[in-house]
């Protein structure tokens, strides 16, 4: 790290110090990004990803770099198991968990309407981007509560979730991710009487290794962002840590949305599947 750069990290608040933060899908991209965000504001950081170690060591260095302490841990986060072993073995490593960011995600691909649509992909789909947020929702609210008082939960949905689309292929995912934003909600007025916050953020387009789109979409995305562009990682990052931080003490049960102005302004409709 540079000078410049290690006097940039040292003057950042540590929102976080003496914290926990563990991310899932954080070997790269969005989570790469979160969990360097968290070690700069002071959090000690546990990076859950299904890649292999070589894959994360990136993000780990990052947080090491940082001045904290990083766990990588290897899971499955669509397995109840494994993510339960994930957060136990974070709490034995670290002490206690203070943040919980479900970032792991992602869409099955296939191709045609919903008529089509096979099962599996329903099911995997919903699995990743489900299923997985309600088992890190349940496993780490179980220490978060143990620990007492409070912890913060941030769930990422996606734009996909607000919007309508004629794209057949990403129905499975808008379904999924709109049922993440639900259960946000519902977590967030079950869990107030702990002193637990829960909310989601839900990004647009963004710059990510698992983002590329092929020229034509690309141009008619940027188009109809009313910033003009698309985002980087670090920008949903910025919204994940503001929602874990201080200054979101009084913000629970919302999905912040990171799309550079696209939901407020129109739809997917004029994009070729």
């Amino acid at each position: 790290m540079s000078d410049q750069k290690q006097r940039q990290v040292s003057t950042l608040e540590q929102w976080f110090a003496g914290e926990v933060a563990l991310v899932t899908g954080a070997a790269r991209g969005i989570g790469a990004a979160t969990a360097r965000g968290f070690a700069e504001h002071g959090a000690d950081v546990v990076i859950v990803d299904v890649a292999p170690p070589e894959t994360a060591a990136p993000a780990t260095v990052a947080v090491k770099r940082a001045g904290r302490r990083a766990l990588y841990l290897q899971a499955d986060v669509t397995m109840a198991e494994q993510v339960e072993a994930a957060i136990s073995r974070a709490v034995r490593e670290f002490g206690r968990l203070d943040v919980l960011v479900n970032n792991a995600g992602g869409n099955v691909p296939f191709s045609g309407t919903i008529d089509h649509l096979p099962l599996e992909a329903w099911e995997a789909t919903r699995q990743l981007n489900l299923d997985a947020v309600f088992y890190g929702c349940r496993y780490a609210v179980r220490q978060m509560i143990a620990q007492g008082p409070g912890g913060r939960i941030v769930n990422l949905s996606s734009q996909q979730a607000l919007v309508t689309s004629p794209w057949g292929r990403v129905s499975a995912y808008q379904a999924a991710k709109a049922g993440v934003i639900a259960l946000t909600k519902a977590l967030a007025v079950q869990l107030a009487p702990r002193g637990i916050r829960v909310n989601a953020v839900a990004p647009g387009s963004i710059l990510t290794p698992g983002s590329d789109f092929d020229v034509v979409t690309t141009r008619a995305f940027e188009r109809r962002i009313p910033l003009g562009r698309r985002g980087r990682a670090e920008e949903v990052a910025g919204a994940v840590l503001f929602l874990a931080s201080p200054y979101a003490s009084y913000i629970t049960g919302q999905t912040l949305v990171v799309d550079g102005g696209y939901v407020v302004d129109g739809t997917l409709t004029d994009l070729k599947p």
